[in-house]
């Protein structure tokens, strides 16, 4: 429920998705102990890594994109 409220996705394509990622093996999805109705998913080490690096190159797309910005312009664009 909460990756579909996050994501704005319906259920069955979070489901879809989350599977795929699990045969990728970027995450685990296990159902909590306390209550059987939630599955809890998580990142694998490997995942964590996978998005680290989609981080790293995301930012050097920004820094890229922006260059010709001064500080003033980038800080007027953050606030909008």
């Amino acid at each position: 429920k909460q990756l579909v409220d996050a994501l704005n996705m319906r259920p069955a394509t979070v489901s879809e998705q989350t599977d795929i990622l699990i045969e990728l093996g970027y995450v685990t999805k296990h159902i909590d102990y306390m209550d059987k109705r939630i599955s809890v998913v998580g990142l694998t080490e490997e995942g964590k890594r996978l998005g680290k690096s989609l981080l790293h190159s995301y930012d050097q797309f920004l820094n890229v994109l922006f260059s010709d910005f001064s500080d003033d312009e980038k800080d007027d664009l953050y606030r909008l």
